[in-house]
C-alpha cells in the first residue's frame, strides 16, 4: 500500500531511503571485506594494514584492533558475515520500500530507528565524539521525520455539513 502523503514529504521520505541504502551498501563493504580475510589469520591481516598505514603499532587504538583481531575465530568472522549481510539486505528493502513509499516502510523506519537511539545514547555517554554525536543527531532527525510523516496529515478531511 503507497502512503498518501502531502507531496512536499517525497522528497524528505526518498532522503530517509537514500541513508538507508547508505548503511545498506557500507554494511556491504564491511562484510566483504571481512570475507576476503576469512582464511587469513586476522591478527596478523590487523598487523599489516597498521604498518602499512605507517600507525605507530604500539599506539593505543592500534593495540586495541591488533587484539581484538587475534581474539575473532573463523566462526567469529562467519557470524561477521552472516549479520553483515542480513542488516544490509534489511536496509536495502527498507530504502526500496520508503523510495517507493510504502506505510510499512515508513512504520519500519520509525520504529527501527527508535529502537537504536537508548545504545546511540550510551555511545554518545561512553565516548563522547563527532562520529557518535552525529550519528544520534542523524537518527534522532530521522525519527523525528519519520513520525511527523506518519502522524500529521496536512489536509484533513472536512466533515461533511447536514443539508
Amino acid at each position: 500500500m503507497r502512503a498518501k502523503h502531502h507531496r512536499s514529504h517525497t522528497r524528505g521520505v526518498r532522503a530517509v531511503a537514500s541513508i538507508e541504502i547508505l548503511k545498506g551498501a557500507l554494511a556491504v563493504i564491511a562484510t566483504v571485506a571481512v570475507a576476503t580475510v576469512l582464511h587469513r589469520d586476522l591478527g596478523d591481516f590487523a598487523e599489516d594494514i597498521i604498518f602499512k598505514l605507517h600507525v605507530n603499532p604500539s599506539g593505543r587504538v592500534a593495540w586495541f584492533i591488533i587484539d581484538k583481531a587475534y581474539d575473532i575465530s573463523g566462526r567469529g568472522m562467519w557470524l561477521i558475515v552472516a549479520v553483515g549481510s542480513v542488516y544490509a539486505i534489511v536496509r536495502f528493502i527498507e530504502g526500496y520500500g520508503l523510495w517507493r513509499e510504502r506505510v510499512w516502510a515508513e512504520w519500519f523506519a520509525l520504529v527501527s530507528g527508535a529502537a537504536y537511539l537508548p545504545f546511540e545514547v550510551y555511545e554518545v555517554i561512553r565516548r563522547p565524539n563527532g562520529l557518535h554525536w552525529g550519528v544520534l543527531a542523524t537518527n534522532i532527525a530521522v525519527v523525528l521525520y519519520m513520525a511527523y510523516v506518519r502522524f500529521y496529515d496536512p489536509d484533513p478531511p472536512q466533515p461533511q455539513s447536514a443539508p
